[in-house]
């Protein structure tokens, strides 16, 4: 007797890696929405100012959580989350965009 198997899915995942580049910042990474939802983001990017590169990492979480880290100087941190605030608009945007 043949076994029947079932194969059912229960999200539906869209995304894509990106490059981004907006004056002084350059960044990288990639995105997945569950739906209409954005489940993660991942940014690996560089601020440049005064002369000096600040390396950066943003992530964004399902539940909308954005955290930012290895920021080694406090003075550019409002640089950089303008940085990532403008790159999960875009990214936002391409799933509204879809629809």
């Amino acid at each position: 007797m043949a076994k029947t198997s079932t194969f059912t899915t229960r999200d539906t995942f869209s995304g894509a890696n990106f490059d981004y580049e907006n004056g002084a910042c350059t960044a990288r990474g990639g995105f997945r929405f569950n739906g209409n939802n954005l489940e993660s983001a991942d940014i690996s990017g560089s601020l440049t100012k005064d002369d000096v590169t600040y390396a950066f990492t943003a992530t964004r979480d399902g539940q909308g959580n954005v955290n930012i880290s290895n920021v080694h100087d406090y003075r550019v941190l409002a640089d950089v989350a303008t940085e990532v605030a403008a790159i999960l608009a875009e990214i936002e945007a391409l799933n509204a965009n879809a629809e």
